[in-house]
């Protein structure tokens, strides 16, 4: 490879570097025993902490929390508007546990889901935005967390729990200026190319 294409090549690796160099973080929150404002439970009532040794540890992230005036059900709601940032590029990530068993939905649509077993509280999974972030108004993420049985379904509910967390990163578009940059990095490496392929052709002959 020419010192040339070197060049090029290394300008535009800089260029894609700079979308993730002018991130801004729009949300960033996790679940947390005394919260009825964030994660605004679908009860009614205010988190409280529902911690148990099986659970997976909990971090400066997020805790385990549950409303419990509801044991076998709940739904825990996050709303966040994204209309204030004009011509941005938006994603949505996060992990998330329930004991026993829920689903995820942003803005109505399943993006996650845990099956009945331990494994939805003894580890945490990830989830994003499937493409499903409204980019120009309001967004509803929601956690519907179920304690039953579905083998039992009259076995009494004893523990619940629910944890989560949500980022939400916002990246202007006028930051990034690939759409010009791109053309003529391609165009300029298709040039040196063509250069190097010609010179070799003229050795041979």
């Amino acid at each position: 490879m020419t010192s040339k294409l070197k060049t090029l090549v290394v300008s535009g690796v800089f260029a894609l570097s700079a979308v993730s160099a002018n991130a801004a973080t729009v949300l960033n929150v996790g679940t947390f025993a005394g919260d009825n404002t964030v994660f605004v439970s679908g009860q009614g009532g205010t988190l409280a902490e529902s911690d148990n040794p099986a659970y997976a540890a909990e971090d400066a992230a997020s805790n385990w929390v549950w409303d419990f005036s509801e044991l076998n059900a709940g739904s825990f709601i996050v709303t966040f508007d994204l209309s204030p940032y004009v011509d941005s590029v938006f994603a949505l990530s996060g992990f998330w546990g329930a004991d026993n068993m829920g689903e995820v939905k942003l803005n109505g649509n399943t993006i996650s889901t845990l099956s009945y077993g331990p494994a939805s509280y003894t580890s945490l999974t990830a989830f994003n935005d499937e493409g499903f972030l409204n980019n120009t108004s309001m967004n509803t993420i929601q956690f519907l967390v179920n304690n039953g049985n579905p083998g039992d379904p009259n076995e009494p509910a004893e523990g619940a729990a629910f944890r989560a967390t949500i980022l939400v990163t916002s990246t202007p578009i006028s930051a990034v200026p690939l759409p010009a940059g791109l053309p003529m990095l391609a165009g300029a490496i298709g040039l040196l190319g063509l250069g190097a392929a010609r010179r070799r052709k003229i050795r041979l002959i």
